[in-house]
């Protein structure tokens, strides 16, 4: 029930008979990661039921999905940075609405993997939180609570969604150590973090642009029109980079801001360089 039907073939061929009686030929072969999506795959990792998607809007999960949200979401587990307690997220311990962040590096470790073996292991129902598992009695203090177990995607996404998930991971995630510096102090979840050098090596004025051309519609020439958490966009993006990079390239969803799926690290770089400086883009001094 929770394939579409054309989630249960693996291998798309072209079957082309040229004659009566002739034998078949294959004559198109393509492997499903292929023909994935990336852009999709980082919006999924953001939120998979959300309406950017594509994900059905009628499925009978919604409701439970949108009660517990971060129990679902692949970065509220594992980090916009996919370094889990080990990167931004080093201090953010579970509560009653969220789960334990993830005690390990995916960004390390999907380098090391094919797309079969993390196509396998985001299909697997190897210990996985059922969907029909009930929140009531969650205790957040209790590592081995079953509520902090990676959900039974299996059971809620289709095969292309999952495929859309592994392009992500293998072609579309950034890694966040070259676009600025980090210090991480303490253990999670009581770690601490803090960013510096935003842009590294990038170009100042080169992302001054970028963000003239992409951002400023919205957030205004200094980042002050648009205030996120209370903060501006040069001051949210200085203390929550590893965040911000994600929302550029995949978008803000549920809101007008699209991602620029085309983006490269290089313009990441710039923008970052260039949202450092506080007297372009400075703080909302009211923020806390």
């Amino acid at each position: 029930m929770y394939r579409a039907i054309s989630s249960a073939i693996l291998m798309l061929s072209i079957l082309i008979i040229s004659g009566c009686g002739e034998d078949p030929v294959t004559v198109v072969t393509v492997p499903p990661y292929d023909i994935a999506s990336a852009s999709r795959g980082g919006m999924m990792f953001d939120k998979f039921w959300s309406a950017e998607t594509g994900f059905n809007q009628n499925d009978t999960n919604m409701a439970l999905f949108n009660t517990r949200p971060d129990f679902f979401r692949c970065s509220h587990c594992h980090g916009w940075d996919n370094l889990g307690r080990f990167g931004g997220y080093i201090g953010r311990g579970p509560n009653n609405n969220r789960p334990n962040v993830a005690g390990m590096n995916l960004y390390s470790i999907i380098q090391n993997k094919s797309p079969q073996e993390l196509f396998n292991t985001l299909n697997s129902s190897v210990s996985r939180r059922d969907i029909t598992f009930s929140f009531l009695g969650y205790v957040p203090g209790d590592p081995n609570d079953s509520a902090h177990k990676m959900p039974n995607y299996g059971q809620i996404l289709t095969y292309e969604q999952m495929w859309d998930l592994v392009k992500f991971l293998k072609e579309g995630a950034i890694d966040v150590t070259k676009l600025y510096d980090a210090s991480y102090s303490g253990t999670y979840p009581n770690g601490t973090a803090s960013f510096y050098n935003l842009g590294r090596d990038g170009s100042s004025s080169e992302g001054t642009l970028y963000y003239s051309q992409n951002c400023s519609a919205c957030h205004g020439v200094n980042g002050t029109s648009i205030l996120i958490g209370n903060m501006t966009a040069g001051q949210f993006t200085r203390n929550y980079p590893y965040e911000v990079q994600h929302k550029v390239k995949y978008g803000q969803l549920g809101t007008s801001m699209t991602g620029d799926f085309e983006v490269s690290l290089l313009q990441l770089k710039n923008l970052f360089r260039a949202l450092s400086d506080t007297a372009a883009f400075p703080d909302n001094t009211e923020a806390k």
